[in-house]
């Protein structure tokens, strides 16, 4: 067919069968073949862009995958795929240590009620932008999202909780409010939590600076 005056519709076809199908590769292809889309075809281009996308940051072609979440995010034809898109584009920020981008698209996927879908959820958008601000020394603008992340709830929740407490008392160390950075390493020794030794460790370090 492809030859055929149906061309276009036979691809707009196929790009709806592997839409559904969750073939986003084909779907991708298909896709970019067609010249002139209307916007039905763009809504799928957006859907197909963001699930090819996530598909390669599972095997690690960020590249590819980056130019993919900026089409779903340029063709905003349902709003949560966007802000979806800007979380997994701060992903990919973040594992090349761009950190003024991974803020970006962070606040942008947190701007609104932020979307769940896997691992993309409001808690690890939090805790990674907090985890961002500090790596940029803000470390009371990264507090509140710390704060946020020990609350919230999702894949690897009390995982992330309890490294959102560690890194809110390193944020308090070093404000030097260090009667909130031990309490907080006091409750994650008490508790026997991952990171016990480390908070140890940091405890001693402010005992010894009040001497």
């Amino acid at each position: 067919y492809p030859q055929s005056a149906y061309n276009k519709e036979a691809r707009e076809i196929l790009v709806n069968l592997f839409m559904n199908t969750n073939n986003y590769k084909d779907g991708l292809a298909t896709i970019e073949q067609i010249g002139d889309k209307n916007p039905t075809v763009l809504k799928a281009y957006q859907k197909i862009a963001y699930g090819r996308a996530t598909q390669l940051i599972n095997d690690q072609q960020l590249a590819e995958a980056d130019r993919l979440l900026d089409i779903a995010i340029t063709h905003p034809y349902d709003a949560q795929i966007k802000q979806l898109a800007h979380f997994w584009k701060a992903e990919i920020a973040l594992r090349q240590n761009k950190t003024d981008k991974a803020v970006t698209n962070l606040n942008a996927y947190l701007s609104n009620t932020a979307p769940v879908s896997g691992e993309a959820n409001a808690q690890t958008a939090s805790y990674n932008l907090g985890y961002s601000l500090l790596k940029q020394d803000k470390y009371a603008e990264a507090l509140p999202y710390f704060e946020s992340a020990q609350k919230a709830s999702g894949p690897n929740a009390a995982r992330i909780a309890t490294d959102a407490a560690l890194r809110s008392a390193d944020c308090y160390y070093m404000l030097r409010q260090f009667p909130k950075a031990i309490a907080l390493y006091d409750r994650i020794i008490s508790n026997n939590e991952p990171g016990a030794d480390y908070a140890t460790y940091q405890k001693a370090i402010i005992l010894g600076l009040q001497g």
